[in-house]
């Protein structure tokens, strides 16, 4: 027992400089790779939008499968009554991950996730996980042009989930 306290007190320096590392490896991993986000979820549960109590046009539906995570859910494409459009997941259920978007994109569901760094619209960030939630098209969108909705891990390049998306030239 007394040699192990005195090889500490002669290379003290190494233990705290070793400590020290650990820390920092252990707090980088937990902020860059979030792995606490693959067992918390978060829940929203937006209502559908609504424009002077009317009912939204739908101008595309698709059901959410499964890329690189598991997931399901539906997505809609809806058109107000003042003609802006939403994005609306309805009862997604993905696993959660660190920095996930939501994307229009060109490329198919299925499509390699090389494919999917290009040719997009990003709706911004996943607001939840698991439930319904709305994300505005920007105006000037053209909505044929895209072929899938897509949650996307920016950090990692990688597709979670995604689902068909197939607007007619004439509601784009």
């Amino acid at each position: 027992m007394a040699g192990s306290f005195s090889f500490l007190r002669r290379h003290l320096r190494l233990v705290i400089a070793t400590g020290v590392l650990m820390t920092a490896a252990v707090v980088f991993v937990l902020l860059y790779f979030e792995p606490q986000k693959l067992v918390l979820d978060d829940r929203v549960d937006e209502p559908p939008p609504a424009a002077a109590g009317t009912p939204a046009t739908v101008l595309s539906q698709g059901r959410v499968i499964s890329r690189g995570h598991p997931g399901s859910g539906t997505t809609r494409v809806l058109r107000l009554q003042n003609g802006s459009r939403v994005l609306r997941l309805e009862q997604l259920n993905v696993e959660n991950g660190p920095d996930l978007r939501v994307r229009l994109t060109e490329a198919g569901p299925r499509a390699s996730d090389d494919s999917y760094r290009h040719d997009y619209v990003d709706l911004g960030a996943l607001k939840g996980n698991l439930g319904n939630q709305n994300y505005g098209v920007p105006a000037g969108v053209r909505l044929d042009r895209f072929r899938a909705v897509v949650i996307w891990c920016r950090r990692f390049t990688y597709a979670f989930a995604a689902a068909p998306l197939s607007v007619s030239r004439q509601d784009a």
